[in-house]
């Protein structure tokens, strides 16, 4: 049987005033590396799903902040 060699993603993301920095996210046998531009963050399994929830439930809310205003 073959297994599939983990999956390293790299990306750029932008901030709101247009700075680059480069987003390297893979995976180690304890669970995942973050880094942005050159600070490396590492994460059990479990927080690394948590920071994904937190993220994906902020940035849906920034659109709709203005719309309860």
């Amino acid at each position: 049987m073959f297994s599939q060699a983990p999956k390293k993603l790299t990306f750029y993301s932008f901030t709101p005033n247009g700075d680059m920095n480069r987003i390297e996210v893979r995976p180690t046998d304890e669970g995942v590396v973050l880094v942005v531009g050159d600070k490396e963050f590492s994460f059990d399994i479990d927080s690394a799903v948590n920071l994904a929830d937190a993220i994906i439930d902020v940035a849906g809310d920034v659109g709709r902040l203005n719309d309860f205003q």
